[in-house]
C-alpha cells in the first residue's frame, strides 16, 4: 500500500503459530510468523525476526522488537495505545478507543465504531473504517494519507499549525485528481484519498485556539509574583475554602482524603518560586482530622464571569490519589451548573477530563487519552465558553467540543485546586508511600470579547456627533432655560452612542436613551442619564453621573481615577436566582488586587469603594431596583490594569 510519499508500506505475514502469555510471564518469538497474544495484560511479549502479531486487551503488555526484526503488527482492544517502538502497523480492534503510531512510517486502521487515530511522527496510512473518527495531525508528524475521509462526519484535528480558522485552511487546500492536498508547512502535508477540496466546510475540523484571542479582552490576570488570599476572600483576590459564603475545607460527599487549608488554621499549603505558585497536598493534621492538607483557591469574592476563555498553564502531580482540577461554577452559589476545565487522576497523568455537570441535557464528561505526561512539565489548560458552544484546549489544541447547556448562561466563578482521594473516591485511596503531591501554577488567564459599541439599524447616524446629528436619529436636541441641554433618543429608530466630547459645550448634559442598546461616555461635566430597555453600556467620566439603566441587562463601566464621589446608579438590578434583569459594575484600570467594599446604606441606597493597595476610591452610590442585600461577586467585574 502507497502513502502519501509513494513509499510502499507492507503488512504482516499471516501467522503459522500461535503463543499466549499468562499474567507476569514472559514469551520469547522466533524467526517465524507468529501471533502473540496476553489477554490478562501485565505480560511481556517478545518477538523474533519474523513478522510477529500481537493482540493485546490492556495497555500495560510490553512488547519488544528491533530494527528489522519483520512487519510487526499490533491488534488492540485497550481503551488507548502507543504503537511500541519497531512495530510498524497498528489496529483498533473496539469502539470508542485511541492509539498513536511511532516514529516508523505505519498502517493505522480502526474498525467498526468510533476511534481517534494519531499516526504519531513518519508518513502514515490512516483509515478509520465504519462510522465518525478523529484523525489527529500535529506539526512535525510527517505527511500523512487518510485513505476513507468522510466530510461531515469525521474530523480532522490539527495540532500545532498556525491554522486558527478555516479561511486559513482553505487556503492550503488543492485538488489533485481525485484527491485533496492540504499544505501544512515546513514541507508537511495531509492527503486526502478520494476527497474533493469543495466538500470540506468548517465542520470537518477542530483548529487550534489563537493565542492572540483576537476581539477579545484580559479580564482577569494573576502571574503570582504574590499571592492575594485568605479563608474568607474578604478584599483579596483568592479565597482558600469552599462556597460562597461559608468556608468549607473538604467535600464530604466525594470521599475526599484532604482538608483545604492556609496559614490561618495552622499548615499553609501555598509557597512561591520565581512566579510559580505551589500548591503541596501532603499528610499533616488538621481540625477534621482528615489524612492531607492541601489547598484551593476560589475567585467566589473578586471574579466572574459568563463566557470567555479561560486559561492555566499548570504541572501536575503523578501518584495514586491526586487529583488536580480547574473548574468553574455559578456566582449565584447553586448547583449545578459546573463547568470543569480540566480533572487529572494522578495514577494515569496521560489523561484528562474535561466535564458539564447539568440540570438539563447536554452535561456529560469527555475523556481525552494520550496526551503528553502532564506531570512531567507545563501544559496549558484552556476553555472557550460561548453562548452556543463550549470548546476544551490542551496546550492551544481542541481536544473536546459541546454544546452548550441552557443552564449554563450565568456568571461563574474560578476554583483550582488539589484534591486527594479517599476510599471511594474516583481517584482511588492515596497511596502512602507517596505522600506528598505539588500542583505547580504559573498563571490564571482570562479573556472576554471585549465591549462593542451597540448594532445600530441606522449605521451612518448611530454617533452622536452634535447637537445636529441628534434629530437625524429619530431624536432632538433642546436647550434649556438654565443653561443645561437635554439629548433626547426615545423616539430614536436605532441605539445611539454618544460621546460627551461631541456633545455641545454646555456645562452639564442630560440624556434620555433610545429603546435599544445605547452606549453613552460621560466626560468633564456632570451628566444625568436615563436609559431605555434595551442592554445600555455607560462610562462614568471625571464629572458627576447620575444614570438609571432602565430596562435591559445594563452594565455601568467605572475606571480607575475616573471616580467622582457620590456617582449615583439609581436602578441597579442585582443577579438574583429567579433570573430575570441583571446589571453589572465593570471596574477598569485597577490591580488584581483590588476589590470592591461595602460601606453603609440608607434603604435601597448602598455606597461602596474601591480599595486598590493603599488607594481608595471616592464613594459610588448604587441604589437597588427589585432586591434586597448587599452586592455580591456576581454584579461586579475587575479588570486588572
Amino acid at each position: 500500500m502507497l502513502n502519501a510519499l509513494a513509499i510502499d508500506l507492507k503488512p504482516s505475514a499471516t501467522p503459522k503459530t500461535w503463543l499466549t502469555a499468562a499474567a507476569k510471564t514472559t514469551v520469547n518469538g522466533t524467526a517465524g510468523a507468529e501471533a502473540f497474544s496476553a489477554p490478562n495484560g501485565q505480560a511481556t511479549l517478545a518477538g523474533g525476526a519474523g513478522d510477529d502479531t500481537y493482540t493485546v486487551w490492556h495497555d500495560t503488555v510490553r512488547i519488544l522488537e528491533t530494527a528489522g526484526g519483520g512487519i510487526d503488527t499490533l491488534q488492540s482492544y485497550a481503551n488507548a495505545i502507543l504503537l511500541p517502538d519497531f512495530v510498524e502497523n497498528l489496529q483498533l480492534m473496539w469502539s470508542n478507543t485511541a492509539g498513536r503510531g511511532n516514529a516508523l512510517d505505519n498502517i493505522i486502521a480502526g474498525g467498526t465504531g468510533s476511534q481517534t487515530i494519531d499516526g504519531g511522527a513518519g508518513n502514515d496510512i490512516l483509515t478509520g473504517g465504519a462510522d465518525a473518527d478523529a484523525f489527529i495531525i500535529a506539526r512535525g508528524s510527517g505527511t500523512d494519507l487518510i485513505t476513507d475521509f468522510q466530510a461531515g462526519i469525521d474530523k480532522i484535528l490539527l495540532q500545532g499549525y498556525a491554522l486558527y480558522d478555516f479561511a486559513s485552511v482553505q487556503a492550503g487546500l488543492r485538488q489533485s485528481g481525485a484527491d485533496t492536498i492540504l499544505s501544512l508547512g515546513g514541507g508537511e502535508s495531509l492527503l486526502l484519498r478520494n476527497t474533493l477540496a469543495s466538500s470540506l466546510t468548517a465542520g470537518d475540523f477542530r483548529l487550534p485556539v489563537n493565542p492572540s484571542h483576537p476581539g477579545m479582552r484580559l479580564t482577569f490576570a494573576d502571574e503570582f509574583n504574590s499571592l492575594s488570599a485568605s479563608a474568607s476572600g474578604g478584599g483579596t483576590t483568592w479565597k482558600t475554602s469552599l462556597k460562597i459564603f461559608d468556608q468549607l475545607r473538604t467535600l464530604t460527599t466525594n470521599h475526599e482524603a484532604q482538608y483545604y487549608s492556609d496559614s490561618s488554621v495552622g499548615v499553609n499549603p501555598f509557597s512561591l518560586s520565581n512566579g510559580i505558585l505551589d500548591i503541596t497536598a501532603a499528610p499533616g493534621g488538621n481540625p477534621l482530622n482528615l489524612a492531607y492538607t492541601s489547598g484551593l483557591l476560589s475567585s467566589a469574592h473578586s471574579f466572574a464571569q459568563q463566557y470567555g476563555y479561560f486559561e492555566v498553564r499548570a504541572q501536575l502531580p503523578a501518584g495514586q490519589g491526586f487529583w488536580p482540577a480547574f473548574w468553574l461554577l455559578p456566582a449565584d452559589g447553586g448547583w449545578p451548573p459546573e463547568i470543569d476545565i480540566f480533572e487529572v487522576l494522578g495514577n494515569d497523568p496521560t489523561t484528562a477530563y474535561f466535564s458539564l455537570h447539568s440540570t438539563v441535557a447536554g452535561g456529560g464528561t469527555n475523556k481525552v487519552s494520550l496526551l503528553p505526561d502532564l506531570s512531567g512539565g507545563f501544559h496549558t489548560y484552556g476553555l472557550d465558553w460561548a453562548a452556543d458552544t463550549i470548546r476544551w484546549y490542551v496546550d492551544g489544541n481542541l481536544v473536546a467540543q459541546a454544546a452548550t447547556p441552557a443552564d449554563m448562561h450565568r456568571p461563574m466563578y474560578m476554583l483550582l485546586n488539589l484534591a486527594v482521594g479517599d476510599t471511594g473516591s474516583w481517584p482511588g485511596k492515596y497511596d502512602a508511600s507517596l505522600p506528598t503531591g505539588h500542583m505547580l501554577v504559573d498563571y490564571v488567564h482570562v479573556w472576554q470579547t471585549g465591549i462593542a459599541a451597540p448594532a445600530a439599524k441606522a449605521p451612518a447616524v448611530s454617533i452622536v456627533t452634535g447637537p445636529d446629528s441628534a434629530a437625524a436619529l429619530g431624536g432632538s436636541y433642546t436647550l434649556r432655560p438654565d443653561g443645561s441641554d437635554l439629548y433626547d433618543f426615545s423616539k430614536a429608530r436605532a441605539g445611539v452612542t454618544l460621546d460627551a466630547a461631541t456633545m455641545s459645550t454646555k456645562a452639564t448634559h442630560t440624556v434620555t436613551g433610545s429603546s435599544f442598546a445605547d452606549e453613552v461616555h460621560a466626560g468633564a461635566g456632570p451628566l444625568n442619564a436615563t436609559l431605555g430597555a434595551g442592554d445600555d453600556v455607560f462610562f462614568f467620566g471625571k464629572g458627576l453621573s447620575r444614570v438609571g439603566g432602565g430596562a435591559g441587562n445594563d452594565t455601568f463601566v467605572l475606571t480607575k481615577g475616573s471616580i467622582v464621589a457620590n456617582d449615583h446608579i439609581i436602578d441597579f438590578h442585582r443577579a438574583l436566582p429567579t433570573g430575570g434583569e441583571h446589571d453589572m459594575l465593570r471596574f477598569e484600570g485597577f490591580s488584581a488586587a483590588a476589590h470592591l467594599d461595602y460601606k453603609s446604606s440608607s434603604g435601597a441606597l448602598q455606597y461602596y469603594v474601591v480599595v486598590d493597595g493603599a488607594t481608595t476610591s471616592p464613594v459610588i452610590a448604587v441604589q437597588l431596583a427589585g432586591s434586597t442585600g448587599t452586592l455580591t461577586a456576581q454584579d461586579y467585574v475587575f479588570v486588572a490594569a
